[in-house]
């Protein structure tokens, strides 16, 4: 249920609308196809139904805003609430030994699979490094191990066949519970030695599924919040690693592909699976949710059995009855899928094309599987119910306040502002805007309950079918509000973030089989992230190429430019420099900081692909939400399948808390009645903010004069109707001494103010990026220190 904690303010048009679950859902007619081929866990729905109360989410519009979580681990993004429920689950369960151990958080098992990937190669290797699974294998890891075509590692298929003698480093992946013939599998490649590296895919070793035999201890184990509880539309999974460089590594990974993850579905996570250990705890519960959803799986693999035995046309596998550690019993698996084999002798016959064509039933063949067509996989996680009425609770009372996360409002660890204390002004962290947020009390609060929300899928007849039709249209009516971009007749892709959306575009631009990798080039000083962000695969289908400025196109074939404008880092309204594109120089247009408070809106952007955050438009920046408007059909199709085969979705929990924001945002303007707009909207608070802070920044660096700021001219906003000055999000200084420089030694060493290097931009050390986005107590601590440098050589430079 989405909404405000008064049942009057409960907006019952805001909740998904079908199943309670962001699906839409279809008839099941007999001339309907069923599409039993995803794994899509809705199967538990029921459960979570019952537990409405004890499993509902509340977040305030104010918090969990920032980035970061704790800066003092690995894993900076995780929320030290999720990392606690994590390693409680298992210890209550027995499925994973994790003390003194690593939890590193992703966007899923799917991104968790390809950081690990990540972590056990290096650029320099003369071959990629060859990945392996035994067959039948999880139909998902060849594409994505090769969608990149990365020079790290490649897909060299079954591991039974694989001939590890000359080929070097190689990587095998164990899926136990196998997916998808449900057998607990070990590795199959022997004598590893040094150059053998293991991924374990632990997916489905939960006891719904499976006997728990023994506490898993491998090198790498990744699990996922949509298999062990049902809610895969919460895009959550984790890692449990042995060796701290490997998750350093990881955590690093999931930072360049996507800036972290959703901070919404960690905290929700976590409240779930506190339920869960609680309930184990004090069996309190009437059901107990692992006895519960096994009884589920027996029960559904014992009709199955009824009707294969009986037909005599495809046969099952047999599983035997194993000790399990957390129920004490000898008990038989119940996999989330049934691995169906044609009877009839010839190797030729195709069942999934028998299923399809003889009783409307879509699976997925044994061929995406490395084995014969005669085998089908179909999904046993389908709901049972053919209609669901909506599930929440409209009571005041049901809504646990405790469900709160607790420090700070934003999630984050809030550092002291002691005079010894190094000030971080080095990130774009938004907490500026916070203190709005928390002004808007209940309007932007948005209550979840335990069952909703629970799908991979939100509406399979879109492109984009992970994106919830409630943000796609908030996101068109804040443009429209707003006036900052074109977005009728576009495609709308949503993403995790702009990070994710930035390489999706590249991804869409390009395409396997170019003699050389496309030049990717942005004009310096462009923002610090696109190098490492270009190039962190070492993928074969781009590269990055520097200044767009020097970028000689002239016999180099295709290529990309990145037009970021507002620019980060000088705040300056770009347009594209390599002139005389032709059909061969493409463009992606990055407008994260395309918003009134940071710039007058001087036309409504219009160009082919076009970037926005909600981190920068609203300040929510723990939400790891983006989106692209797009205006070629196959350019927005492509955007899609990178983000299906990077992390299989988007936050739908974040989705929603986005949707519910951009709401109430649009709602202050549509009901301001005045014709002097209020300083309680949003983009005037904002804007109020950022001026001030301009202003007391420029008073003292124009004292020092030891810095000099950009001057930026006044134009005309469309949104508000006058003149108006820009306010970056960012301050860029420019030392007034020499070119040798470097600014950012001077703040570190002598105020201790971390800034960002103009080295990290493409241009001279003499420039350094510093936060204005800070909270108001961290900025007026910067502004104190800076008055106090009065030269570059008295601070010993």
């Amino acid at each position: 249920m989405i909404g405000t904690e008064s049942s009057a303010s409960i907006n019952k048009g805001s909740l998904p609308s079908a199943n309670g679950n962001g699906t839409r859902s279809p008839t099941c007619s007999s001339d309907r196809v069923l599409n039993l081929e995803q794994g899509d866990p809705s199967v538990f729905q029921s459960y979570w139904s019952k537990m409405e109360d004890k499993c509902t989410m509340v977040i305030s519009g104010s918090q969990l805003m920032s980035y970061i979580s704790d800066f003092t681990t690995l894993c900076w993004f995780m929320e030290p609430e999720f990392q606690e429920a994590v390693r409680r689950l298992h210890r209550v369960v027995g499925n994973a030994v994790v003390d003194d151990r690593y939890i590193v958080v992703g966007t899923g098992s799917t991104q968790l699979y390809q950081a690990a990937l990540y972590s056990l190669t290096s650029p320099g290797g003369p071959e990629p490094v060859s990945v392996v699974s035994a067959a039948p294998y999880y139909s998902a890891y060849p594409e994505e191990t090769d969608y990149l075509r990365s020079r790290l590692y490649k897909w060299a298929g079954d591991a039974y066949e694989f001939d590890k003698n000359g080929t070097g480093p190689y990587i095998e992946v164990v899926n136990s519970p196998n997916n998808p013939d449900g057998t607990l599998r070990e590795a199959v490649v022997k004598n590893r030695g040094d150059e053998g590296k293991l991924i374990h895919d632990l997916a489905y070793y939960w006891p719904q599924y499976t006997p728990i035999i023994r506490p898993a201890d491998h090198d790498i184990m990744t699990f996922t919040f949509s298999k062990s509880t049902g809610h895969a539309g919460s895009r959550i999974g984790w890692a449990v690693v042995k060796d701290k460089e490997v998750a350093r590594k990881m955590s690093k990974f999931i930072e360049m592909s996507t800036l972290g993850v959703s901070k919404d579905s960690q905290q929700r996570a976590a409240k779930i699976m506190g339920v869960i250990c609680d309930d184990y705890k004090n069996f309190k519960s009437d059901e107990l949710f692992f006895e519960h959803t096994r009884r589920v799986m027996a029960d559904r693999w014992e009709r199955l059995r009824q009707v294969v035995d009986r037909n005599q046309v495809f046969s099952l596998p047999k599983y035997p009855k194993q000790y399990c550690l957390f129920s004490g019993e000898l008990i038989e698996p119940y996999p989330g899928f049934a691995w169906l084999e044609a009877k009839e002798e010839e190797e030729e016959i195709d069942s999934q094309k028998v299923l399809r064509g003889g009783i409307k039933v879509q699976g997925r063949t044994g061929s995406r599987f490395g084995v014969a067509q005669k085998y089908v996989r179909v999904s046993l996680l389908s709901n049972e119910e053919r209609r669901r009425k909506m599930c929440g609770t409209d009571s005041p009372a049901s809504i646990n306040k405790s469900s709160l996360p607790s420090a700070n409002g934003n999630g984050t660890r809030s550092p002291t502002c002691s005079s010894d204390h190094v000030l971080n002004l080095e990130q774009g962290d938004p907490a500026v805007f916070e203190s709005y947020w928390r002004k808007m009390g209940d309007r932007c609060t948005m209550v979840i309950s335990g069952s909703q929300l629970m799908s991979y899928i939100s509406d399979f007849t879109n492109i984009c079918w992970f994106m919830e039709p409630e943000f796609e249209e908030a996101v068109r009516r804040l443009h429209c509000v707003v006036g900052n971009a074109v977005v009728d007749d576009r495609y709308i892709v949503v993403g995790t973030g702009s990070t994710q959306l930035y390489q999706a575009a590249l991804y869409a631009l390009t395409s396997p089989g170019g003699p050389e990798p496309v030049s990717v080039v942005s004009a310096a000083p462009y923002y610090s992230s696109y190098p490492d962000e270009t190039d962190y695969l070492c993928s074969r289908l781009y590269k990055w190429a520097g200044d767009a400025y020097e970028f000689d196109k002239n016999g180099t074939g295709p290529y990309i430019e990145v037009v970021n404008s507002p620019n980060n880092p000088d705040g300056t309204l770009r347009e594209a420099v390599v002139k005389n594109r032709g059909d061969e120089g493409k463009l992606i247009h990055d407008l994260a900081y395309y918003w009134p408070q940071y710039t007058p809106i001087i036309r409504p952007a219009d160009h082919d692909i076009m970037n926005f955050t909600f981190s920068k438009s609203t300040g929510h920046a723990g939400s790891r939400i983006g989106w692209a408007v797009v205006k070629d059909k196959e350019i927005a199709r492509r955007m899609s399948k990178f983000i299906e085969m990077s992390t299989l979705g988007v936050s739908k929990d974040s989705q929603q808390r986005a949707a519910k924001i951009m709401g109430v945002l649009c709602d202050g303007y549509q009901n301001c009645k005045s014709a002097n707009k209020s300083d309680d909207l949003f983009f005037e608070h904002t804007r109020q903010i950022m001026a001030e802070r301009w202003e007391r920044l420029r008073q003292i660096v124009e004292r020092n004069q030891v810095f000099c700021l950009p001057k930026y001219p006044k134009q005309y906003c469309l949104f508000s109707g006058e003149l108006i000055e820009p306010y970056p999000g960012f301050a860029w200084l420019e030392a007034k001494e020499g070119e040798e420089i470097d600014s950012q030694k001077v703040l570190r060493g002598s105020i201790k103010v971390q800034g960002r290097t103009g080295r990290r931009f493409g241009v001279a050390e003499k420039y350094v990026r510093i936060s204005l986005l800070s909270n108001e107590e961290v900025f007026k601590e910067f502004l104190e220190r800076l008055s106090t440098i009065k030269s570059m050589s008295s601070n010993g430079h």
